[in-house]
């Protein structure tokens, strides 16, 4: 674009900024844009429901972290009914949990929210256009996007984008606006500005996945595969940067060996490809949540290759690549919950 400044008027090109004797016309259209970050935080991260060793059947606790002191999480709501396998994603000032199972429940529909500023519990929104749990979550802070998972009894696996808005609330179900490259459960979402990606997850016992799915915000279309991970999981740690999503840990082996991995990957969100592994978690971690703060990457919870859940808050630099530290402690072991940053 040329710009030139005369003694009148500022021409850019076609169009012209003239000066008038009450104020300024300008002769094209102006448009204004914000970017939000609601893929990381600069105050806290959340986590919310999963179970423990004491609460097998799921809990409602949604815990807060802060990323200035990293000191261990406190109280900070619950959600409004216990559940696991959650999806979670954020806007700027709430968090918002959807899906999930429940004691007795085998999927759920429900989109609940929460203040990141006060400590209460959720209320729902709006609902899933099916029951569903174990799903990718995205978000561009405007909308939050759910992918793949299933229903339990019969065990059908769904390949659905579904896209719910997060500054207006309507009950009602959500908007289904695409479908993933191929149906599977436990894949794990990423975020940039302008695309969410789902990773890995798995069929069937012997079927896992390491595919990575990229797909629009803006535009309603089908799933591009356009990648894949160093190995096979699900079930692992989400994170993102401004140029890069990482998944940390999970599940690389099911049934009968549950088998978890330490591997921290990461793709590029400005060109598309293999993933590649920058570090390692201080322990296996399956079943882990993650959350993003604008400097470092943290893995929350997960169980180890034993009964007993971890209570680390770990975290990684998004800057270099390199292992992770323990940074805090949970209260109890935690599983398969989900995470949320403000």
């Amino acid at each position: 674009m040329t710009i030139v400044f005369k003694k009148d008027r500022i021409e850019f090109d076609t169009f012209t900024l003239y000066e008038r004797g009450d104020g300024f016309f300008f002769d094209g259209t102006i448009f204004a844009s914000c970017t939000i970050d609601a893929f990381q935080g600069a105050v806290a991260g959340f986590l919310a429901g999963g179970y423990c060793t004491g609460a097998p059947g799921g809990v409602t606790n949604i815990c807060k972290f802060s990323f200035t002191s990293e000191s261990n999480q406190a109280s900070a709501g619950n959600l409004v009914c216990p559940r696991y396998f959650v999806g979670g994603v954020s806007s700027p000032t709430e968090g918002f949990a959807s899906g999930g199972g429940g004691p007795g429940v085998a999927g759920l529909s429900i989109i609940d929210k929460f203040p990141f500023a006060t400590s209460s519990t959720s209320y729902q929104v709006g609902c899933l256009s099916a029951a569903t749990y174990n799903t990718a979550s995205a978000t561009n802070g405007i909308c939050g996007f759910e992918a793949g998972g299933c229903v339990n009894t019969p065990f059908i696996t769904h390949c659905k984008i579904d896209r719910f808005p997060l500054t207006t609330y309507n009950f009602g179900q959500s908007t289904n606006i695409g479908s993933l490259s191929a149906c599977r459960v436990g894949p794990r979402g990423t975020s940039s500005y302008t695309h969410g990606y789902a990773s890995g997850g798995f069929v069937s016992p012997s079927t896992l996945y390491t595919c990575i799915d990229k797909f629009s915000f803006s535009t309603d279309v089908a799933c591009g595969n356009i990648g894949n991970l160093s190995v096979t999981r699900q079930r692992s740690g989400n994170m993102s940067s401004t140029t890069c999503g990482y998944i940390a840990g999970g599940y690389a082996a099911w049934a009968p060996t549950y088998a978890g991995t330490t591997c921290i990957e990461k793709h590029s969100f400005t060109s598309d490809g293999n993933s590649t592994s920058v570090g390692t978690l201080g322990a296996v971690q399956k079943g882990n949540a993650g959350v993003s703060s604008t400097l470092y990457g943290y893995s929350l919870g997960g169980a180890p290759d034993s009964p007993v859940g971890h209570r680390r808050i770990e975290r990684f630099p998004f800057a270099s690549d390199s292992s992770i530290s323990c940074v805090a402690v949970l209260s109890n072991d935690i599983v398969n919950s989900t995470g949320f940053q403000d």
